[in-house]
Formats: C-alpha cells, structure tokens, sequence
C-alpha cells in the first residue's frame, strides 16, 4: 500500500511541475504577445476627438466639407481660415484628433498671411488610424479641393503635420508634387525600426512583442507595417524643401537628424532647445518659431516672386 501512495504522489507532483511549467510558458508567451496586440490597438483604434473652433482664438474660419475619395458619399468635414496671401497650408490631424488639431500652429499660419486648411481625422469615420499612410489621401482629397478654389493658388500649396501627422505629412509630400514644401513635427523615421529597438529592451519576450504589435497592425489596418517609412518619402520627394521641427529632449530626434542627413541640401532641421514632444511653439515662443516656418515657406512656396 505504501508502494502505491509513493507511486500517487509521485504522479502529482509530475502534474503539479507539468501544470507550472504549462502555465508559465503560457504567461511567457501570452504576456508579450497581448501587450503588443494591445499597444498597436490602442494606436489605431483611438476613436474620434473633439473639435477646436479657430474663433475661440480669435481666428477667422468658414465651415467646408470636401468628398473623401476612400469613402463613397462621405466628406470630410474642416475649417478654412482665409489668409492674404494666396498661399495655403494643409495641416494635418493627429490620430483622433477633430477639426482645429495644433490651434497654436494654425494661428501662426493664418497671422502670417497663410490660407490654412484643417479637418477630422480618418478615425471620425470609424475607421482605423494607419499612423500615416493610409491618411495620406485623405491629403490628396485635400489637396484637389484647395485646387479648384479660387481664393488658393495651385502653386503654393504646403502641408503640415505633428507626430503621427507628421509621417503623413512626408509620405503625401512624396506622393503628390502639387504640393510645394512639407513641414513635419516630432514624427517617426521608420515605424518598424523603432519598434524593433523599442522591444529589444524587453530582452527574449521582445520579438513577440513585436510580433504581436506587427499583427495586430496587419489586422487593424489591413497593411503591413513596413508602410510606415517617412525617410523613405524624404528620399523620394525630389528637390523639393522640407523643413523638420523636434524638440531637442524629443525620444525620436535621431530619426529626424538621419532624414535630414538624406538630403541635408534641401531637408532643414530646426531643434527647439528645450522642447519636447509638441510643445515647440510654447517653449520657441510664436516669434521665434513664427521667423522659423515664415522663412522657409517664403522661400519654398516663391512668395517673393510676382510672376
């Protein structure tokens, strides 16, 4: 008898050891794996933020929709701020946000003479956020609206973007040379890159994190993540100027300073000692930063020139 309760025992404690190393495995590939999903989620599926009203700051602004060519019978509902001088800028919104997204920015623009158009993100649709890419021809949309209005010159076009923007604002340079001059703040170089340093940290669980956050990207947006190359754009948007805004504690200030290093005779990088990410304009003062982007769309959009 006492042969077969060492024997009963003995089973246990194999059920017990496999049960641990079982459970275990699961959290160490479970963990990783539901951390990534859930990061890359929480990125392109952040919903639909409020709008800011341009008069709220002073501003003037009229309410316009342009047709959105990626959704049928939809618009995209912005604001146009006239300006005098019959150059415009297309800012982007970041993620989530509505109508009115970087209001500091948008008033330096319309103060200095600049049209400016701004509107709702692709996720006011209910749509995933592509962090770049897919947005992309909401600009085209934008950009073939401003064209056909008669207070815009076609010519002197330039479009902005902050953070994930940013990276839209690149890749719609590269992708439409209507467009004249492209100004990115605080965006990513190579999304997939730094998501490969970034889980490195996480030692031998990173590779799944990434794994997880790449599927989760492929599921969400239905691209893959390699999409998401801003300095790629930068080396395929031809002679024409760009001007990239970082904060000098920004994480992802190295990527900026190897976009510029791809074409660093028409790619400026102005660092705002001090600044973080996206408080360039508070941190500059809108003066200084006003100098910063009035020089460079002067230059770029030919404002000096009469013919």
């Amino acid at each position: 008898m006492s042969g077969q309760r060492d024997i009963s025992a003995g089973r246990r404690v194999r059920f017990v050891l496999r049960s641990v190393v079982i459970v275990t495995l699961a959290l160490l590939i479970g963990l990783p794996c539901a951390m990534g999903f859930s990061f890359m989620a929480s990125l392109t599926l952040p919903g639909c933020g409020p709008d800011a009203d341009p008069a709220d700051f002073g501003l003037p602004r009229v309410e316009v929709n342009f047709p959105s060519s990626e959704f049928d019978g939809q618009s995209y509902a912005g604001y146009f701020l006239p300006g005098t001088n019959g150059a415009t800028v297309i800012v982007v919104p970041s993620l989530r946000s509505g109508r009115g997204d970087r209001m500091q920015e948008i008033a330096i623009y319309q103060r200095g003479g600049y049209n400016v158009l701004t509107y709702r993100a692709r996720s006011c649709f209910n749509r995933p956020h592509s962090l770049g890419y897919l947005e992309v021809t909401t600009v085209g949309d934008a950009l073939a609206y401003l064209q056909a209005r008669p207070d815009v010159d076609p010519e002197r076009i330039a479009v902005h973007g902050f953070s994930a923007g940013g990276a839209t604002s690149l890749m719609a340079f590269a992708r439409y040379p209507a467009l004249k001059a492209a100004i990115a703040q605080g965006g990513y170089e190579d999304f997939d890159g730094i998501l490969h340093e970034n889980s490195a940290q996480l030692g031998l669980l990173g590779p799944l994190f990434r794994f997880a956050a790449q599927i989760a990207y492929r599921l969400t947006v239905g691209e893959d993540i390699s999409v998401l190359s801003p300095i790629s754009a930068v080396h395929a948007s031809g002679e024409r100027p760009v001007l990239l805004i970082y904060g000098s504690t920004e994480v992802t200030l190295e990527g900026a300073q190897a976009m510029q290093a791809r074409a660093p005779e028409r790619v400026s990088l102005w660092v705002v000692p001090g600044a973080g990410h996206g408080n360039y304009v508070s941190v500059a003062g809108e003066d200084t930063y006003g100098e910063h982007v009035y020089r460079f769309l002067e230059a770029a959009l030919a404002l000096d020139d009469d013919s």
